[in-house]
């Protein structure tokens, strides 16, 4: 049995009273209970830095601060603390006793979480229960290297992580240490792993985009550097498939030299399969973007700090969130903390919003660097109003909502963009890309209201009917959420100049007249002759800010003279 006391000032009269009413508690259950006896005198203390003390079995004290064993009924004396009395003894009734351990703490730093803790075995562990009573920690190691009765000593240390570019292309554990067998990281700095999220003074308005590569994301439901944007969906619907594509599509920004443009990457694998992760991270390095790339388990946002703070720009891919909670309410259920809603701790909801809230852009007095949070929560039978899921949208700036129907029906990505919303919206979004997805936007709107109508009367005007044709065309005839035309292949994103002559086509009745079957085949068609033909079309959409008149009628030339989709 370990019992602990913390106290942040010297001990006081009072004090006394409460450790005599412990000692006494103790007394009490050991005989009703017929176990073997201990008690203790009250220890003096004087102001100084923490203090930690064990009565041995023998009835001798021992400190944990390195101070020298004593013998029985003796104090313990050392100069380099503050420790002035400490008495112990032994009932002589009893030959043997279960020993006690007490803490006494005298300094406010001792608990300030996350203090790490070191035993006498080496293993090191992390204070997260403080109470009037007792300390829990949580082991960084397995925990048979920890036994019974061992010494505990505070290190003065918080839980912090090696940050800086030196962690590019590798593999780590929580602690930072590589896990990849590319040898050790000489990593220059680190960070602690608990911050405070950056000021409301300090951010700035988001305005430059992130591109996943994927049409229904990037021209419907945009997202933006410094942006949270959460990814919402049942197991096994292409969450996954979705951030590694995100990050594979980053190679097209970081193949140059402009900083501001690169965007590193930081993939958090909480509680995947390991074979999930390693076939991602062969997929990362055949595509050469490992280099760009940190593969963690957490705590992911210091890295990506040290890029925000250093004038770059990062993105943390959270995979996932859902996991991440579970881990949490076992470990909460160990240390005995008091149940919520579905068993979770109360701190849950500060669990995640303490890490995914650090995500922003900063002003350019702060270097204009940014951390673009994305979270994944996984669903259950797409119920978005669970405690997770909920907790989630309320910390984010949005949502992408991945539907199981649509995954099972062939539809992918699975993107409900009825479903899906970004509160930053078309302000991070390509003027390029704004001004042909604007129309997109509209035409699915007035699908989904004309569609309605049709299962209550089938006489319909011919101005309706054109709707419906069109949208059955940039939509599957029975899941008219998603556009034929938005589906991509797995791993397989798109750039910019590519992504606008097709929804350009497809919002301007090109593909009207064909067939729902031949979108995606014409789609392929398009693209071989895009390159051939239309390659200063392509390099045009990379630097211009707006379509013109002249490169929309060049656009509209190439569309013409290109295959029938009929």
């Amino acid at each position: 049995m370990e019992k602990y006391l913390i106290y942040d000032r010297a001990l006081t009269p009072t004090d006394h009273i409460v450790l005599r009413n412990h000692a006494n508690s103790i007394r009490a259950f050991e005989k009703k209970h017929a176990t073997n006896n201990m008690s203790a005198d009250i220890a003096n203390f004087s102001s100084g830095s923490g203090h930690v003390a064990r009565w041995q079995a023998d009835g001798t004290a021992v400190s944990l601060n390195g101070m020298s064993k004593t013998d029985k009924g003796q104090g313990l004396s050392n100069d380099a603390t503050d420790l002035t009395s400490l008495r112990s003894f032994n009932d002589p009734a009893h030959q043997s006793f279960e020993p006690a351990v007490f803490l006494c703490i005298d300094t406010h730093s001792a608990y300030s979480a996350p203090t790490v803790s070191k035993f006498a075995s080496g293993v090191k562990g992390m204070c997260m229960n403080l109470e009037s009573g007792q300390v829990g920690i949580v082991l960084f190691v397995s925990d048979p290297f920890v036994k019974q009765g061992e010494t505990v000593n505070r290190i003065g240390e918080l839980v912090d992580v090696p940050v800086g570019p030196e962690l590019l292309g590798r593999v780590i554990d929580a602690l930072g240490k590589p896990i990849d067998g590319k040898g050790p990281i000489y990593a220059k700095e680190k960070r602690r792993a608990q911050l405070k999220a950056p000021g409301i003074l300090t951010r700035c308005s988001v305005n430059q985009p992130v591109l996943t590569g994927l049409k229904s994301i990037d021209t419907l439901v945009p997202i933006g550097r410094g942006q949270r944007e959460v990814m919402i969906g049942d197991r096994q619907t292409g969450k996954t498939d979705i951030a590694g594509g995100t990050i594979l599509n980053q190679k097209r920004s970081n193949s140059g030299s402009d900083e501001t443009k690169m965007l590193y990457c930081i993939y958090v694998a909480i509680g995947q399969k390991r074979s999930t992760v390693v076939q991602l991270i062969k997929r990362l390095e055949e595509n050469n973007a490992m280099k760009y790339t940190v593969v963690a388990p957490s705590p992911p946002t210091s890295i990506g700090e040290w890029f925000r703070n250093n004038a770059k720009h990062s993105l943390v891919i959270y995979d996932d969130l859902s996991k991440q909670a579970s881990a949490y309410r076992q470990m909460s259920l160990l240390l005995r903390r008091p149940l919520g809603r579905e068993a979770y701790p109360g701190d849950i909801f500060y669990l995640h919003a303490r890490e995914v809230e650090r995500a922003a852009k900063m002003n350019e007095k702060y270097g204009g660097g940014s951390i673009t949070a994305l979270p994944i929560v996984e669903t259950q039978g797409g119920d978005m109003s669970a405690y997770i899921p909920t907790n989630a949208i309320s910390i984010t700036d949005g949502l992408i909502f991945l539907e199981a129907e649509m995954f099972y029906n062939g539809i992918r990505p699975a993107v409900n963009v009825a479903l899906s919303v970004s509160r930053v919206g078309s302000a991070a979004q390509l003027k390029v890309m704004k001004q042909v997805a604007g129309s997109l936007k509209f035409l699915l709107a007035r699908y989904r209201e004309v569609a309605s109508f049709i299962r209550f009367d089938s006489d319909l005007d011919a101005a309706m009917d054109q709707t419906l044709c069109k949208g059955e065309r940039l939509s599957n005839k029975n899941l008219f959420f998603l556009t034929e035309l938005l589906k991509k292949k797995q791993y397989s994103p798109m750039a910019v100049n590519e992504i606008v002559p097709l929804i350009f086509a497809g919002v301007n009745g090109y593909i009207d007249n064909a067939p729902v079957y031949r979108i995606l085949r014409w789609e392929a068609e398009f693209m071989a002759h895009l390159k051939i033909n239309g390659s200063e079309l392509m390099a045009a959409l990379d630097t211009v800010g707006t379509i013109s008149k002249d490169l929309e009628a060049k656009l509209r030339v190439v569309i013409v003279i290109s295959p029938r989709a009929s």
